[in-house]
């Protein structure tokens, strides 16, 4: 009896260590935005989890409107470089193009580091393409709130700048 307590309390000592290493790596954030589309963020971990760097957004159907079309769903995907800081926020911001336009993301993790809530503002110059004119779009100011490990029904698309 004692023998079987003893194989037990090593078999669940070796999955927790077999289990602290698998924190460390990336973790996707997604949810949705306050005005709909989904969003996810791409997220560096420390070895313990701690979220250290956001690598990468996706962004699919948000709802924007555009020049000339008018009301048109948006994608959006984008490799970055944000660090988080020691209090769990970040800011990106991409450079103000030769159209004026500015896209914006601001976040905070929850505290246990499952959530990120906080607001984006997307902006794109786009050209022709299809049916649709060249022309700004952009989705205004919205808000957003994305979980750990929910399911990202945006396709993952290798990108090169990590």
């Amino acid at each position: 009896m004692k023998n079987r307590a003893a194989v037990a309390v090593a078999v669940a000592a070796a999955a927790l260590v077999a289990a602290a290493p698998a924190a460390a790596g990336t973790a996707d954030y997604t949810g949705t935005a306050a005005i709909g589309g989904r969003i996810t963020l791409e997220v560096k971990l420390s070895k313990k989890g701690v979220p250290k760097k956001v690598t990468e957004i996706r962004a699919r159907d948000l709802p924007g409107t555009c020049e000339i079309s008018g009301a048109i769903p948006l994608d959006a995907q984008r490799a970055v470089k944000v660090k988080v800081s020691k209090k769990g926020t970040f800011e990106y911001a991409t450079e103000t193009d030769s159209y004026g336009q500015q896209s914006t993301v601001e976040g905070k993790f929850s505290k246990n580091g499952k959530r990120i809530t906080g607001k984006f503002v997307y902006e794109g110059h786009f050209p022709a393409e299809g049916p649709y004119p060249e022309e700004n779009c952009s989705t205004g100011e919205s808000t957003y709130s994305l979980k750990k490990g929910a399911a990202d029904p945006i396709p993952h698309v290798p990108l090169r700048a990590r």
